[in-house]
């Protein structure tokens, strides 16, 4: 992967294009990487990500801008501390409700039927919202 020709701004800190990157953990077949620096100076550069790759093929499957001092990774969560807030942040998979609709009918054989559905969010701090953004779909 080609994190350089990612960057939108490459000179804001010390290394120019070239931030340091460390592998935060491997897990399930995939890498997480991170992007920090030991003595950051402020205001912090916008370029810091919380990486997972596959490690099979090297394909990036997500990044989260994240400006963070480790991670650990656990039961499936990810814990960041994050020094643009000063939070521990928490990612992972968490409860959600899904519904499905069909049309009343009997559809003969080549007929088309049009399935609908929703998954939302059942979180405490979401509930009822829309599990996955229109962009990320």
């Amino acid at each position: 992967m080609d994190v350089q020709s990612t960057l939108t701004h490459p000179y804001e800190g010390y290394y120019g294009p070239n931030q340091p990157l460390s592998v935060g953990a491997i897990c399930d077949g995939m890498i997480y990487t991170y992007s920090t620096e030991h003595s950051p100076t402020k205001p912090l550069w916008r370029e810091s990500y919380v990486r997972c790759i596959n490690a099979t093929d090297g394909t990036e499957m997500w990044k989260l801008l994240d400006f963070n001092m480790g991670l650990s990774l656990a039961d499936g969560f990810i814990a960041s501390g994050y020094q643009c807030d000063n939070l521990v942040h928490c990612i992972g998979k968490g409860p959600s409700a899904t519904t499905v609709t069909t049309p009343d009918l009997v559809p003969t054989l080549g007929q088309s039927v049009m399935i609908k559905g929703t998954v939302t969010d059942q979180s405490p701090g979401k509930k009822g919202t829309a599990a996955i953004s229109d962009r990320d779909q």
